[in-house]
């Protein structure tokens, strides 16, 4: 799906683009954080999106292009699967590793526990979250099932995921709406394929 963008810009042979649903996803967020944790998450997503492109790039694939848009940060390299299973895993985990190393750096801050919540959050196994992508793979790979079961398969854990991801948070007392919004975003992702 190509997605209109508000901003292109061209660096070292990569596309980068940003989104009118970037900035206001962005915009609704700091709306409904009052405490700063909005910036943080903007932040901490950027430098997860870091660490799978500079892995990406150690590892010699050439990036086509990189768009913001409301639903998160997509990298497109120019050849859709060029690594190994392993290499393709490492680069999945790779923004998640980034997350908890920022997270054992800044401690119990806000910009701690943001890099944290979205390093869990990521390794969900649902939809396009890194867990769900890495379970796809996984799936694809070691069981004899076609691709169809696998699809249903992630579908299944992505919803219950999903499900159990607001309830965790509720009895965690956590009271941050957004919380609750990734979760309805998950569930929709999941059921709608």
């Amino acid at each position: 799906m190509q997605r209109k963008s508000l901003i292109e810009l061209d660096l070292y042979g990569t596309r980068f683009r940003i989104c009118f649903s970037f900035f206001a996803v962005t915009a609704f967020m700091a709306a409904v954080s009052r405490d700063g944790a909005a910036l943080c998450g903007l932040i901490a997503c950027l430098l997860h999106e870091c660490g799978h492109y500079l892995l990406m790039r150690l590892y010699g694939v050439h990036i086509k292009g990189v768009t913001l848009y409301g639903a998160g940060i997509m990298i497109v390299p120019e050849k859709r699967r060029i690594l190994s299973l392993f290499k393709e895993i490492t680069v999945l985990l790779a923004g998640c590793t980034v997350n908890f190393l920022l997270f054992l750096i800044f401690g119990e801050t806000t910009f701690g526990y943001v890099n944290l919540f979205l390093c869990i959050f990521n390794l969900i196994p649902s939809g396009h979250l890194d867990g769900g992508r890495i379970l796809n793979m996984l799936l694809s790979a070691f069981l004899p099932c076609n691709e169809r079961s696998v699809i249903n398969i992630c579908r299944v854990t992505g919803c219950v995921s999903a499900l159990l991801f607001p309830l965790w948070a509720w009895s965690s007392d956590i009271k941050n709406p957004t919380v609750y919004i990734a979760g309805a975003v998950m569930l929709t992702a999941a059921l709608i394929g």
